[in-house]
């Protein structure tokens, strides 16, 4: 945990005696989150006589100057600190606490309990074996024994051994079932002490705040205290397109939390605003221009670099159809925030996934096809934001009449804008990209040390059964340079050029009937002065 520096607001301990001390548990009650950092507020409930006290709390926030605030007839004076500072750790505990050690400590006396009676069982077991091989053990006398004697003896080991065998079984039997007993309790209690040790008791050595407090009379003190904590929120979707083209977006929020101090039964408010974010624009400096005497750079030539990503693997959820608990809304003009309506539990390093809200959009869909790089063309769902607030970017996954199809990163939608979301592939429908070469026997390209030509081509095949309309792109070869000089051939020519301001990329809307195949042929001529090397890639 980071160290507070204290300021004039908070000083070191020093002047005179007060009339106790009070020690209290500053647990989070509530939280605003932030996409990174939070704000939480802590509640102090203490019972104090009338007079001047010294109250000491676990250190709250992770940085900067906590705020108190105290209830009529409590004036809070001097905010201190103490580091490393010994302590009986229970003083802190807090009502979840006292619950998770209380029910550590009945599972002990359970499992003490249960070993001291699997101990009598086979101990009682032992005395049975003992029984049964004294009674095994009996022989007849070698002298004067009449038939009668033998008959008797026989029939009394046989009725010993019986009654020593039936009580050995039972005996075993209990011994059993009392040891899957004593298993159990032995589980529960391992699951109960781990679960005290995610709260993370309070230590024989912590850090300490110290607030000197005025008590006008005595009462039962509730003290709020805002900090921070390490935690962020970030929205989480569901895309869900039905098949008469209904979008439907189930908004989550996944909550991480990176404190000492765990969280129980807190009120969880998610905000969109980023404290740590930028404040003011940028300054506007000025802007000069010059001219350089250009050195000759030699070329160098290298593999590509190779991009390397780390991805953290998350376990996929898929949401169920049951009832799920909703947060409220709420746009004010400078964020969007959420009110989630029940209390949350976080632990250190733990994350959690709430259901917000589910929207039902309406939407188009359309066919996009990429030849140059995709093998398939994908189906994409178009829409208008008239939600009345914006959409937060996230990650979204992606169900397509209730297939569940990849994930995919959900974008920023202002409120009235347009967006554009991907549906997934439609396997039917194949694309084919062709570039002729002269090493393969193909007569597409003439190139001199100054001239090129090539000839290209792409297609698009239905072979889903049914009719499809759909839109090709496709990016044609242009030049920002006078020196190189492009004609371009194109059948059938594009629909739609230079599209999303891209300078050359071209779109060709097709209607393809079942098992039909649309080409586009392109044939591109370049030429540039001698002694200049083309850079280009088809």
């Amino acid at each position: 945990m980071n160290r507070i520096l204290l300021t004039t607001a908070l000083v070191a301990l020093a002047g005179p005696t007060l009339a106790a001390d009070f020690y209290a548990p500053a647990p989070v009650t509530a939280a605003t989150i932030y996409p990174d950092g939070a704000l939480t507020t802590h509640t102090i409930s203490v019972d104090l006589p009338a007079g001047e006290h010294r109250l000491f709390v676990p250190v709250i926030g992770e940085d900067g100057v906590p705020t108190v605030t105290g209830p009529a007839g409590v004036t809070v004076g001097t905010i201190g600190q103490q580091y490393d500072a010994p302590v009986d750790p229970e003083n802190f505990f807090t009502p979840a606490l006292i619950a998770a050690r209380d029910a550590v400590e009945a599972l002990e006396d359970q499992v003490t309990a249960q070993q001291d009676r699997v101990s009598g069982i086979a101990s009682q077991l032992t005395a049975l074996d003992i029984q049964q091989s004294f009674v095994s053990a009996i022989r007849p006398p070698k002298d004067g024994a009449t038939p009668d004697d033998l008959a008797a003896l026989a029939q009394h080991v046989h009725d010993q051994t019986a009654t020593a065998l039936a009580a050995i079984a039972v005996a075993q039997q209990g011994l059993r079932a009392e040891t899957e007993t004593l298993a159990d309790l032995q589980q529960n209690l391992a699951t109960a002490r781990a679960r005290l040790a995610q709260l993370n008791p309070p230590k024989a050595e912590m850090d300490l705040m110290t607030l000197d407090l005025v008590v006008d009379h005595a009462m039962t003190a509730q003290l709020t205290v805002e900090g921070t904590a390490y935690a962020a929120w970030a929205p989480v979707y569901d895309l869900r397109l039905a098949a008469d083209g209904t979008l439907s977006l189930d908004r989550k929020a996944m909550i991480g939390l990176k404190s000492d101090t765990p969280w129980h039964d807190v009120m969880l408010t998610l905000s969109s605003v980023s404290p740590d974010g930028q404040l003011a624009p940028s300054d506007t400096g000025p802007n000069q221009a010059s001219i350089y005497l250009p050195q000759p750079t030699p070329m160098v030539r290298s593999a590509a670099p190779q991009l390397e990503m780390m991805v953290e693997e998350e376990p996929m959820i898929i949401a169920d159809s049951a009832p799920m608990i909703r947060a409220m809304t709420q746009v004010d003009g400078v964020a969007v925030t959420y009110a989630y309506p029940r209390p949350v539990s976080l632990t250190d390093g733990e994350e959690v996934l709430l259901t917000l809200d589910t929207l039902t959009i309406a939407a188009t869909t359309e066919i996009h096809a990429s030849p140059r790089h995709d093998d398939t063309a994908f189906l994409m769902t178009l829409f208008t934001n008239e939600t009345g607030e914006p959409l937060l970017p996230g990650s979204a996954q992606v169900f397509r009449q209730g297939h569940f199809m990849g994930e995919t990163e959900f974008p920023l939608v202002p409120a009235g804008a347009e967006a554009t979301l991907p549906m997934g592939p439609i396997e039917g429908l194949r694309l084919n990209h062709a570039i002729a070469r002269n090493e393969t026997g193909d007569t597409g390209i003439l190139s001199r040390s100054n001239t090129r030509e090539q000839q290209i081509s792409f297609s698009v095949e239905n072979l889903t059964g049914e009719a499809q309309d759909l839109t090709a792109f496709y990016p044609l070869t242009y030049s920002e340079q006078e020196d190189l000089r492009i004609a371009l051939s194109v059948t059938p020519k594009p629909d739609a050029t230079d599209i999303d301001d891209k300078r050359g990329v071209s779109s060709w809307d097709m209607s393809l009937a079942p098992g039909a195949t649309q080409t586009v042929e392109i044939t591109i001529k370049m030429d540039w002065p001698e002694g200049q090397d083309l850079r280009w890639y088809p």
